[in-house]
């Protein structure tokens, strides 16, 4: 496995360094961190939108393309 900011990592735990291990924790935290982030956003500013979709859905069972 390769990641940017932590060079190679093994898939064995017990080859790897506790500081090696923490960066690549620090690191999922902060993906996880802005995804949230950037997902409470856009569901914020479409949220008409949502709720029409979830509105049609529930009403009709499902939707196609055009639909939706």
């Amino acid at each position: 496995m390769f990641g940017e900011d932590t060079g190679y990592i093994s898939t064995d735990k017990q080859s790897v360094s506790q500081e090696r291990l923490a960066l690549v924790d620090a690191k999922v935290t902060q993906v996880l961190a802005e995804s949230k982030e950037r997902v409470t956003k856009l569901l914020t500013e479409k949220e008409m939108a949502v709720r029409d979709v979830a509105i049609n859905l529930y009403k009709y069972d499902y939707l196609d393309m055009s639909e939706i």
